[in-house]
């Protein structure tokens, strides 16, 4: 088992990166216990210079600026990584959305800034669904308790689409 851990804190890694120095055992088994160690990369004291392979340069020198600045879309205008590289960066700097997001894309090519500003609409028109859904369910609730109504009757007076009635429902049974 190896552990590759890409740290980018502020301060120096002072954990254990060894598994003896995490436990304690006998020392009657030291000769049997298998340590198994974690390779600690701080981005921070990485100079992406000194890569010579491009795709890693480009990756070390964007999840600084990412984990320095967060997911800004302008540190990334004009930015195109290819596909993979990006797809290892959004693992690096733990952003599942934009991990599917690069993935989704057909494109071999992908321009970061545009990929993060997809990312931001896609949340806010998520965010606009959900708030219209609890707007929904908060009227649903007033008019079941002024009016004596059944969940389904509330639905048919706010004329609930069929598609959206099955998940109004488990809201408003939790």
């Amino acid at each position: 088992m190896l552990s590759i851990i890409f740290y980018h804190g502020d301060d120096k890694w002072d954990i254990p990166i060894h598994l003896k120095d995490m436990l304690e055992y006998p020392q009657e088994i030291k000769d049997l216990f298998n340590d198994y160690h974690s390779i600690i990369i701080d981005l921070k004291e990485l100079n992406e210079e000194e890569f010579q392979v491009k795709s890693n340069q480009l990756l070390i020198k964007y999840g600084k600026m990412i984990f320095e600045n967060g997911k800004d879309p302008k540190i990334f205008e004009e930015v195109i990584l290819p596909k993979d590289t990006a797809l290892v960066l959004a693992a690096i700097v733990n952003s599942k959305e934009l991990f599917l997001s690069i993935e989704e894309s057909n494109k071999e090519d992908i321009e970061m800034c545009r990929q993060l500003e997809l990312l931001k609409e896609d949340g806010r028109i998520e965010g606009e669904i959900i708030g219209e859904r609890n707007a929904l369910v908060k009227s649903m609730k007033k008019i079941m308790s002024r009016f004596n109504y059944t969940i389904d009757e509330a639905m048919d007076f706010l004329e609930v689409p069929q598609t959206q009635r099955e998940e109004i429902q488990a809201l408003l049974v939790n």
